[in-house]
């Protein structure tokens, strides 16, 4: 009581305990279905109140919103287009097959090249960082089949598929490249070639 009568002596914390009483009147009303009959205690309380407010309720205290636009579905244009497939592709073939259609030897080829370059402008093995070796489209292809993996085997850390705790799945990725070696292919690999050395 002691508190209230302390704000109550300042106009700020009158100002603010008359907003505090209308929020909560406001959404009572809201939310409560409206007596039939107030006793007359209630009505000595609040007839005070109730004479120099007016009821409002939260639905008008919200600024008006513009009306939503016309809901238009996309339409999706059909095309008698057919696929064009290279003659000796057969279309019965795997999703490898169809995979080596956008990657084949040639691009993961210059994917090494272009890695191989970039972990030179980065000076890659010196300053005293791992040893580089240069990669190949062979071991890049490995480097693909393991992100593809980790996609279909989700993990909650890379690390966990290398790890030989019998508290989590054995994966063989560690039988054909390393968790050292993977995170050195992450960190220099790079699709386009940099013809400047970089800062």
């Amino acid at each position: 009581m002691a508190e209230q009568e302390a704000l109550y002596d300042s106009e700020e914390g009158e100002a603010e305990f008359a907003h505090l009483e209308e929020y909560i009147e406001t959404a009572r009303a809201d939310h409560e279905e409206p007596e039939e009959a107030e006793t007359e205690d209630e009505q000595r309380g609040s007839g005070s109140r109730s004479e120099h407010r007016p009821h409002t309720t939260a639905t008008q205290l919200l600024p008006t919103l513009p009306p939503l636009p016309v809901f238009e579905p996309l339409v999706q244009r059909r095309h008698n287009r057919e696929p064009r497939y290279p003659p000796d592709f057969d279309v019965n073939g795997s999703a490898l097959d169809y995979f080596q259609l956008f990657f084949d030897n040639s691009v993961f080829q210059q994917l090494a090249e272009n890695a191989n370059h970039y972990a030179s402008c980065k000076g890659a093995g010196n300053s005293g960082s791992r040893l580089w070796q240069s990669t190949s489209a062979a071991e890049l292809k490995i480097f693909f089949g393991i992100i593809i993996y980790m996609g279909v085997f989700p993990s909650a850390q890379v690390s966990d598929y290398w790890k030989r705790d019998n508290c989590f799945p054995y994966h063989r990725i560690g039988m054909h490249l390393s968790q050292n070696r993977f995170e050195q292919l992450k960190r220099y690999f790079h699709v386009s070639l940099s013809y400047q050395r970089l800062p």
